[in-house]
């Protein structure tokens, strides 16, 4: 009986914020150490943060997505280059695809720094196995709950059977969000639109293996110039994910590179991101800084009027093809610089110990370990909430009711509706204060899916690789 009491006990215990945990989280699960890669993880989950930053700011608070002077009314300064980065999601989409080619390329190139070509195809081999699990096993939980939700009416608009709810939901699922063959489109999958970057994942995470698999029995210089190929093949033929991920593996096989150039360094194996640069450190430190700089203005790109932004329309303008083409995708411009920005900001962090300090401190690193949790359930937990929360402002009727043009009054409601957004301090306050009631709620969310659901995923991928594996 006492033994069944503390396994419900143990159970209920992941409904509360790990971070709460003290003795749970410091004693039965000790926080992970720190390895070679560790800021990688915190940049990951400041990026998932930015990304429910910018849903939230662009589902309640319209007047902030025109970029600084370009709004009927005064602008806020939340719109100022450089500022506006905090709810500018879609430039995160890029640095996660970077992060995804290094960390899934880390394990296999340290095998064929070690002449182990056997183990570096065996490591292929089970991150193949494991990849599809990993990524679409959460996205399966995650809108089986929105399923759920919607048809009890909580969420969206429920389907008139549950037959017919379920078949939509097995459509989305295999034509959205499992669905690799669109390579690098917006398919807008149902259920959870935010989703759209689970099957670009997927897809370019095979071709990662397949290039690292074939460029592996190569020597260094011809394996680096072959990567290096590809990169610029992908980037020629408008494919800015696979551009992403190879340049991700790029960065690997330098990091490594450099790890084997260390006279210090009793093994070429050992993955240590120290810079050796061949020109004086002051100059590298401008180039680092350089690349901090242009990441942080392009990644204020606006979602629209790109061509009307001041030093915005200077990258437009110089957008190559077949990005400069608008037809297809209005927005393409942006990919490209956001692809070449992201490169060179990870790449800068990677050569600087002080930068990659700042994303090792214990929140950021928190917010790596649940970021695709916080990713996945930040769009269905904002949309169950956030239009009771921030409300609307107040109207006045005009005319009356003897006339066909009478308007009625609209009745003020939740924070807008106490706070106003007439002038930008008032839509700042608004701003902030969704975040503050609403943002505790979806980080809970997010800790709650990432240890019922997310953990326990990658743990049953290990296992049934394991089981299905020959001894």
């Amino acid at each position: 009986m006492l033994l069944r009491a503390r396994r419900l006990i143990g159970r209920l215990l992941v409904f509360l914020p790990s971070f709460l945990l003290f003795e749970r989280a410091h004693t039965d699960h000790p926080s992970p150490r720190l390895h070679a890669t560790s800021y990688l993880d915190g940049l990951r989950g400041l990026a998932s943060l930015i990304v429910a930053v910018c849903h939230y700011t662009e589902d309640n608070h319209d007047y902030f997505v025109p970029s600084w002077g370009l709004n009927e009314k005064t602008s806020s300064i939340l719109q100022l280059p450089f500022i506006r980065v905090i709810y500018s999601g879609r430039p995160m989409v890029h640095i996660f695809f970077i992060i995804s080619g290094i960390v899934l390329s880390q394990k296999p190139i340290q095998a064929i720094y070690a002449h182990d070509i056997e183990r570096c195809q065996s490591i292929l081999a089970s991150s193949a196995f494991r990849r599809p699990i990993r990524l679409f096993g959460p996205c399966i939980v995650s809108t089986f709950l929105v399923l759920v939700l919607s048809y009890a009416g909580y969420l969206y608009h429920p389907l008139p059977t549950l037959s017919e709810q379920f078949e939509d939901w097995g459509a989305a699922l295999l034509h959205g969000i499992t669905w690799p063959w669109s390579w690098d489109f917006d398919l807008a999958p149902a259920y959870d639109i935010h989703l759209w970057t689970v099957p670009i994942e997927f897809i370019h995470s095979m071709m990662l293996f397949m290039v690292v698999l074939v460029l592996s029995p190569m020597r260094r210089m011809i394996r680096l110039s072959g990567l290096l190929f590809i990169m610029l093949y992908c980037l020629a033929c408008g494919r800015w994910a696979a551009f992403e991920f190879l340049g991700g593996c790029l960065i690997t096989e330098i990091q490594f590179w450099q790890a084997a150039r260390q006279p210090n360094l009793s093994k070429a194996t050992e993955f240590v991101p120290i810079p050796r640069p061949s020109i004086s450190s002051y100059v590298m430190t401008t180039i680092h800084v350089a690349l901090v700089l242009f990441w942080w203005f392009i990644a204020g790109w606006p979602n629209e009027n790109a061509a009307r932004t001041p030093g915005i329309m200077f990258f437009v303008d110089r957008t190559p093809e077949p990005f400069a083409s608008v037809e297809v995708d209005e927005r393409r411009p942006q990919k490209f610089w956001f692809c070449l920005s992201a490169l060179g900001l990870i790449w800068t962090i990677s050569q600087a110990r002080v930068l990659q300090k700042l994303l090792e401190g214990a929140l950021a690193q928190h917010l790596g370990r649940m970021s695709y949790a916080l990713y996945i359930v930040h769009g269905p937990v904002l949309n169950m909430m956030q239009r009771g929360v921030m409300g609307h402002v107040g109207a006045l009727a005009e005319g009356t009711t003897e006339r066909d043009d009478f308007v009625p009054g609209v009745t003020a409601t939740g924070i807008k509706g106490l706070i106003g957004t007439e002038s930008p301090s008032q839509q700042i306050l608004a701003w902030i204060l969704g975040l503050v009631v609403m943002g505790p709620i979806v980080a809970w969310a997010a800790d709650v899916f990432w240890q019922a659901v997310d953990l326990p995923i990658m743990e049953a991928a290990r296992r049934i690789e394991g089981w299905c594996s020959e001894k």
